[in-house]
């Protein structure tokens, strides 16, 4: 599962630290739009998480900082999971 996260993580990182749009986000609106119809109200989850994931007044260096925290966090993570795995391999 790692091949697959670890590119995931660092695009997503790459995305928040560039400013970028990821790619995804149009297409999902423009399918959401397509599925719910001209003039639907948008559903909870649409109302709530772009104030929770793109706060108001989000700045580039705030941006750059939580993309550089998202490679921190998975990097501690992924290198504790490796030291256990040596050891238990070295144990073994």
């Amino acid at each position: 599962m790692a091949w697959i996260h670890l590119p995931a993580v660092a695009w997503g990182a790459l995305v928040e630290m560039a400013g970028w749009v990821c790619p995804l986000t149009p297409l999902e609106e423009r399918l959401r739009w397509g599925s719910a119809g001209a003039g639907a109200p948008p559903g909870l989850v649409e109302r709530l998480v772009p104030f929770v994931v793109y706060p108001e007044g989000l700045s580039r260096p705030v941006q750059i900082g939580l993309g550089v925290a998202v490679l921190v966090v998975n990097a501690c993570v992924y290198g504790v999971a490796l030291a256990k795995r040596s050891r238990r391999a070295h144990h073994a």
